[in-house]
């Protein structure tokens, strides 16, 4: 049995629920129970909403040396992502996240960079192996 009311309904609700059974032989028995209940407000927290601007930043675990792009598999699952507000990452031995692989991954990097008419801008990517994507930068 489901009793829907409307979204902002509050209040009692009466109504009774009908059971019949025929048996084999065609005779009917039939039994009625009253359902009573009360529709109270809902008091429900309004949800921790986060908003976080900057480049989405996702990041692929191989467990194989990297010599080029395509030795990535890139429509996997990545192994970690996390928003970061800039792309200046160090050119060393290191991970790029905590707890990743020091030298067997690659990171994709994703969003958009509004430059005001006019203005100059100014990108370059150094490092083992980089791509970048000019469709990335939208003039305004």
């Amino acid at each position: 049995m489901t009793i829907t009311t409307p979204i902002e309904f509050t209040g009692e609700v009466n109504a009774e629920l009908v059971t019949t059974t025929t048996s084999e032989s065609g005779i009917s028995a039939s039994s009625v129970t009253d359902v009573d209940f009360n529709v109270q407000q809902a008091d429900l927290p309004a949800p921790d909403n986060v908003m976080s601007t900057g480049f989405r930043a996702s990041y692929f675990d191989v467990d194989h040396g990297l010599r080029r792009l395509d030795q990535i598999d890139w429509s996997s699952e990545p192994t970690h992502e996390e928003v970061v507000h800039d792309i200046n990452y160090k050119n060393s031995r290191g991970s790029f996240w905590e707890g990743g692989d020091d030298d067997t991954f690659g990171a994709r990097i994703t969003g958009d960079i509004d430059v005001d008419e006019g203005e100059a801008s100014n990108s370059s990517l150094v490092g083992t192996t980089a791509l970048f994507s000019s469709s990335m930068v939208r003039r305004l």
